[in-house]
């Protein structure tokens, strides 16, 4: 086995069962059941903002679409038993095409999150956020009129 492959492998603690809270999120469309479980253990909530945004500029908005659903979320979605996240892209000028790439992080792992994003993490700023209602409200759907497309990773 390669050692490419072995780090692909490696377990990492999980602190609580994100499931239902999921599954409450998507199919109901309340936050009431991911409330209660982000009361109930330690998660790491973070705020992320990518640091290369402007490498998309000019670029046309199905380009900065595709970013987010292949580039960000395909990189992380081997990780999603220990991230819950939405990476969203919205439009700073549309005539220029300038874009912002963001994301919110549910972090289910008692490991550090640079030990398991070690591709992307310093891509990203990372910001912790320790009001649990605070960063609900930029987590849930986003009705922004700048907001180009949102994926989240589940």
């Amino acid at each position: 086995m390669s050692e490419e492959q072995q780090v692909k492998t490696i377990k990492y603690d999980t602190l609580g069962n994100l499931e239902n809270s999921k599954r409450a999120f998507f199919t109901d469309k309340t936050v009431d059941v991911l409330r209660e479980e982000l009361l109930s253990k330690p998660y790491k909530l973070y705020h992320l903002k990518y640091i290369y945004s402007n490498d998309m500029d000019g670029y046309f908005d199905f380009a900065a679409r595709n970013f987010v659903n292949g580039g960000l979320i395909k990189s992380c979605e081997p990780y999603k038993k220990y991230i819950f996240g939405v990476f969203r892209c919205y439009v700073l000028d549309r005539v220029e095409k300038k874009y912002n790439y963001e994301a919110y992080f549910i972090c289910n792992t008692t490991a550090h999150i640079k030990d398991i994003l070690t591709d992307c993490y310093d891509n990203f700023t990372w910001d912790c956020i320790t009001d649990i209602d605070e960063f609900i409200t930029h987590f849930n759907f986003n009705n922004d009129d700048n907001l180009l497309c949102e994926a989240y990773l589940h």
